[in-house]
């Protein structure tokens, strides 16, 4: 068992440790319970450390560190105190204050060994010109890289980034993915990322953009200062063109913009928009069909979600760790009525009667 699949294991072992001791706790779901311990020696092993850890946590439950860090493993679940968080866990319904507990008590349990973030260095650079680099990380992969400047870019799963320096500006250029901008401050040459058909230019400040394949931009600013226009190469229609001038965001405003419409702007939240960066996935009252695509993300073993209409009034809540797809599947079986089928090389979700 490699380092990821022990983490995982870890991981289901704290799921099924908060979910005994819930009041919610069906006979189906302790027999559920069983089944999984006795499968393999490592599954016993795994419950009988959380367990033991669980233990510690009681015992410490009013200490200030303590209650500190479980408030920022919990981002995203609602703000209560810690301790209200164990003594109302029997009678919770939705899944965002159990998996941030179980995710808690998995960290406490291991030291994590994070496969997917990685030390990533330019591609073959040639017939690049120069001062360019070409950096990518796979499905899976999380990796930050410091620039020429001093600024710093951490690439989401599944990203691609070109950078080129110039005497009169950085530029940028996000060819899919996703990845996290904290960029040095520089007066005479403006920091300009570009995805899609936006360009964004910014001076000292803190951005995440977003650019999926369908050609979505999404551009959330978390400090400081930027501008996002259009670029003039990537032909948008005239109407829109002229309809979407430069526009400034503020501090947690947020830019959704695709080829085909207006860009909008809302206020962002910050937290879950970013937690990507931590290893983490959060959803607040997700539609089930938008969790398993962000889950997908993460994975080469896609979920598939069987055309069936009652499947879309599910909603989807808590805090999970990237890549863990089995954590997420036990959670959505235990609290929803969903199956799971394996079929083809993919794991299907449909309607349990």
């Amino acid at each position: 068992m490699n380092g990821a699949e022990r983490n995982e294991v870890i991981e289901v072992a704290a799921y099924w440790a908060t979910r005994l001791d819930s009041d919610e706790c069906s006979p189906a779901d302790r027999a559920a319970f069983e089944k999984w311990r006795a499968k393999v020696p490592e599954h016993a092993a795994a419950f009988e450390k959380v367990e033991a850890s669980l233990s510690a946590v009681y015992r410490q439950i009013d200490d200030p560190d303590l209650m500190a860090y479980a408030a920022q493993v919990t981002t995203g679940a609602p703000r209560r105190v810690w301790s209200d968080v164990w003594a109302g866990l029997a009678g919770v319904a939705a899944s965002i204050v159990l998996i941030a507990v179980a995710a808690f008590i998995a960290s406490l349990v291991f030291t994590p060994e994070d496969a997917v973030l990685k030390d990533t260095i330019p591609e073959n650079t040639a017939g690049l010109a120069e001062g360019a680099a070409v950096y990518r990380t796979q499905v899976g992969e999380r990796s930050t890289v410091t620039l020429a400047d001093g600024s710093e870019v951490t690439l989401n799963t599944d990203t691609g980034l070109r950078v080129e320096f110039s005497a009169r500006e950085r530029r940028l250029q996000l060819s899919r993915g996703q990845a996290f901008f904290k960029v040095e401050n520089d007066a005479t040459r403006p920091f300009v990322v570009e995805a899609g058909h936006k360009r964004v230019v910014a001076i000292g400040t803190a951005f995440d953009v977003r650019f999926d394949t369908a050609d979505q931009v999404q551009i959330t600013l978390v400090e400081g200062r930027i501008a996002v226009d259009n670029r003039i190469d990537k032909g948008l229609p005239d109407a829109l063109a002229e309809a979407a001038p430069r526009i400034e965001l503020s501090p947690g405003q947020q830019m959704l913009a695709a080829l085909d419409a207006r860009p909008s702007v809302i206020e962002a939240d910050i937290e879950k928009v970013t937690s990507w960066s931590e290893g983490r996935i959060v959803f607040d009252n997700d539609r089930l069909r938008d969790a398993v695509a962000e889950v997908n993300r993460y994975t080469a073993t896609p979920i598939v979600l069987d055309e069936d209409s009652r499947l879309d009034a599910i909603r989807v809540g808590g805090v999970f760790r990237t890549g863990r797809q089995e954590t997420f599947l036990l959670a959505l079986e235990t609290l929803h009525p969903i199956g799971i089928e394996k079929r083809a090389g993919a794991t299907r979700l449909v309607w349990r009667e």
